[in-house]
């Protein structure tokens, strides 16, 4: 189980991310971005909403099939 958490950290990276695949460094771009790398893996991404880069937004979803090929 995860013991420590940097939220800010994570949310940077979104933005990051953003930066990278759309040329703009916003939530939505990243989001964007890592749902594509994530499908790209091969991993199920139906049902899965990322709303904000740390996962803190109760409107953020991750099914258990997008889950048990990241473990």
């Amino acid at each position: 189980m995860l013991s420590a958490s940097d939220n800010g950290t994570a949310e940077a990276f979104a933005l990051a991310v953003g930066k990278a695949t759309a040329d703009t460094g916003t939530v939505t771009a990243g989001t964007t971005g890592i749902l594509a790398a994530l499908q790209d893996a091969g991993v199920n991404v139906a049902g899965v909403a990322l709303v904000d880069g740390s996962g803190l937004s109760r409107e953020s979803q991750v099914t258990c099939a997008a889950l048990i090929p990241v473990s």
